[in-house]
């Protein structure tokens, strides 16, 4: 073989070995680009299916707590109204109408990369009407129309039916007694007519005074009574509002939890999806730099063993060198493994 010709073949071999070297690099970084690019797209999407899936739970909190709302809506606003009529019948709340106050807006919430967004409702305030046909304004207040107890005088227990009667049969037993012995006309009669008027009178007030005073009494608790019953039939009612109003305001308490629980943990895995996509596309672009970082230096290796070789070639009269043996040898010392005449 010339010298030519081998030189001719050692500049081929080597500028295939560099466009191998370049080839290769090619794929690799084409290869690492379509990786990233797969790996970052499932990441993205990995990312829209957490946001809409938070979004969905979102909108069935609202929803589950806007029905709660609407369960306890009639126990809420009968013991509004109910505690209205307390209040305007103790005479505390002349307008009857208690509560109010400014309503808030609602707040409205979305999840990055899920679709539409919920409203949270405002707040609401829950008034109450009194009902008037109850009674007059602070009349649970007043004291007993009876007044006081009074005891009747002794012409009111003289007066009493059958008082009189009692005492003119009662004088004439005495006259007629007194006459079937013959003492009608002395003193003992009359003082026997006395000590008997007198121990009916007594008698008959005594009886005056305990009928009046038991009279009084089942008045007084009759009125006291109803007082109560009112008072504690609506206590009764505005209590189960009261009992709503916790129930719900626990009801909400949990919901805010929830719906903070799904924003936190739904942004913390839409923000590691963004996260894998973007360290897998800055995994593409190193690889694909690392591909064409060793092509390029396979490609400028073999192009410098080629170049180094031809010229030692050309000062060796177009042959390459030979070592002690007689055989070939690259720049590097090492042989070819075939002996070049």
């Amino acid at each position: 073989m010339s010298g030519i010709a081998t030189g001719t073949a050692m500049l081929i071999g080597g500028g295939l070995a560099a466009g191998g070297s370049l080839g290769a690099a090619a794929l690799e970084s084409n290869a690492a680009g379509n990786a990233a690019k797969t790996q970052a797209n499932a990441a993205d999407y990995a990312a829209g299916i957490q946001g809409t899936l938070g979004q969905e739970s979102l909108a069935n909190e609202v929803q589950t707590q806007q029905q709660n709302q609407a369960n306890e809506a009639p126990w809420l606003k009968t013991g509004a109204n109910s505690l209205a009529s307390l209040g305007y019948l103790l005479g505390i709340t002349p307008g009857g109408t208690p509560g109010g106050g400014p309503a808030t807006p609602g707040q409205t919430l979305s999840i990055p990369g899920g679709k539409g967004s919920v409203t949270l409702p405002g707040v609401t305030p829950l008034t109450g009407a009194a009902n008037t046909n109850l009674g007059g304004m602070g009349s649970l207040m007043e004291n007993y129309p009876g007044g006081t107890f009074t005891a009747p005088t002794a012409a009111q227990a003289e007066a009493t039916p059958g008082y009189k009667f009692a005492l003119n049969q009662g004088e004439k037993a005495v006259g007629a007694g007194a006459s079937a012995n013959g003492s009608l006309l002395t003193g003992g009669t009359l003082n026997a007519e006395n000590q008997f008027g007198q121990g009916l009178a007594t008698t008959n007030y005594n009886n005056t005074y305990n009928q009046a005073l038991q009279s009084y009494n089942t008045n007084y608790n009759t009125w006291a009574n109803n007082q109560a019953n009112q008072f504690n039939r609506l206590a009764a009612v505005a209590g189960m509002g009261q009992t709503s109003a916790q129930t719900l305001g626990n009801q909400g308490v949990q919901s805010a939890g929830q719906v903070a629980n799904t924003l936190n943990s739904t942004g913390s895995q839409i923000g590691q999806d963004y996260q894998n996509a973007a360290a897998a596309t800055a995994s593409g672009y190193m690889g694909s730099a690392n591909a064409w970082g060793q092509g390029i230096g396979g490609a400028a290796n073999s192009m410098s063993q080629m170049f180094m070789l031809n010229q030692m070639m050309n000062g060796n009269g177009g042959k390459p060198p030979l070592n002690p043996n007689g055989y070939a040898v690259n720049p590097s010392g090492q042989p070819y493994y075939g002996y070049v005449s």
